[in-house]
């Protein structure tokens, strides 16, 4: 089961042992004291003298070895009837057929448990799932659609109708933690359990800085302030987390290093560990990637949202300082400079030219793809005197890499 308490990991391993250690060295001393006593027994005249002095009387041995015979019959029934139980209930369920849970995404088949809610039935089988509050119905990362049985399950309370009114009208969505079907129900889950942007950074050995021949990837939500009107907010981090973990799977997939996230964007440097031609390549197949991934995150979010998410993509390839910057205690790898500031710039540019991608003329001309069927501008970058010329990719699909 996939925990969201992360103090909860790291301990459950030493936790674990210690629970298999204890019993185990308590039996070991409990072996160890009775061979010692078998040993001193030995010796004449110890065994009486050790029931002398206890005032040991010989009804109680009678005592103590036929409530061992007791004890040994009423284990031996109760094991028997812990046996007979099990093969009793699987007979049941052979005939009756217990209630089975279809699960997406894994297409697993989970036997849903008696009185239990759906999201402990599916945790009971090992099976990860979503739920930030801890299953309490205060969050709806937990919510799954449901595609069968619908019918079967009783409506929702008002504290579940409280927070799907937040983030959905559809019907057939509803909280895991809430519902306790009886009966046969088919789900899909509507949040990834692993969600949250995973830290594919590369560790390069610049220092405290060096001068870089590099490229820039600045990378922006579009809409995100409507995106937490009328919205939860736990449900408005989850959607970003998920939204930051698709951006830095393409960085991954495409040799980037994230640098910085500024809320609902990131940027990121391609070039640290190749030569500018792969740099360049490198950073057009991820703003692709990026654009293709954000694409697909919100088909799987289409319930939820009241339109697709949308990024804008700037890339522009320059000289800049790269190099160890922020706190001692939490330093990041980043970049400084005229043609970081550009790329950011560029990435403004895209709202303002109504595309999801604008490349600079630099950029292109390193990555060897061909940008001739896509409107070529020449800007002028707001606090600098020089203008750039910038390709303005609406259709990044016909790109040919």
């Amino acid at each position: 089961m996939a925990s969201h308490q992360t103090w909860l990991r790291a301990v459950s391993t030493h936790g674990f042992a210690f629970a298999i250690a204890l019993p185990v060295l308590a039996l070991a001393g409990y072996v160890a004291a009775g061979m010692e006593v078998l040993a001193r027994a030995q010796t004449p005249g110890w065994t009486a003298a050790i029931f002398e002095e206890s005032g040991f009387e010989q009804g109680m041995a009678d005592w103590v070895y036929g409530g061992e015979a007791r004890t040994q019959v009423f284990f031996l029934v109760l094991v028997l009837a812990i046996i007979a139980a099990r093969l009793g209930l699987t007979a049941y369920r052979r005939k009756y057929k217990t209630a089975a849970l279809h699960y997406s995404p894994g297409d697993a088949l989970i036997e849903l448990r008696p009185g239990a809610t759906l999201l402990e039935s599916v945790r009971a089988s090992n099976i990860p799932h979503a739920s930030v509050c801890g299953g309490r119905g205060r969050c709806s990362t937990c919510r799954v659609r449901i595609n069968k049985g619908l019918e079967h399950l009783a409506p929702p309370d008002e504290m579940e109708s409280k927070v799907l009114a937040r983030v959905t009208s559809s019907p057939s969505v509803r909280l895991a933690c809430q519902i306790r079907p009886n009966q046969h129900v088919d789900v899909t889950a509507m949040v990834r359990p692993d969600a949250g942007p995973s830290e594919a950074r590369q560790r390069p050995s610049v220092g405290q800085g060096q001068e870089l021949d590099a490229v820039f990837l600045f990378v922006d939500l579009r809409g995100s302030t409507k995106l937490s009107e009328d919205r939860l907010p736990f449900d408005v981090v989850f959607v970003l987390n998920q939204f930051f973990a698709e951006l830095s799977l393409a960085l991954e997939e495409t040799n980037g290093h994230y640098a910085q996230f500024n809320g609902d964007g990131l940027m990121a440097i391609y070039g640290m560990n190749s030569n500018t031609e792969h740099a360049a390549a490198d950073s057009v197949r991820g703003a692709l990637a990026m654009l293709k991934r954000i694409e697909a995150l919100s088909v799987r979010l289409s319930d939820e949202l009241s339109e697709p998410l949308r990024i804008g993509v700037g890339l522009h390839a320059g000289k800049a300082i790269v190099g160890s910057m922020g706190p001692p205690a939490s330093p990041i790898v980043s970049a400084l400079g005229d043609n970081v500031y550009i790329a950011a710039r560029l990435e403004s540019q895209t709202k303002e030219l109504g595309v999801p991608l604008v490349v600079s003329s630099i950029v292109a001309e390193r990555s060897g793809i061909d940008f001739s069927g896509f409107d070529r501008h020449t800007i002028q970058v707001k606090g600098r005197d020089r203008s750039i010329d910038v390709f303005a990719v609406d259709r990044p699909e016909s790109l040919r890499q």
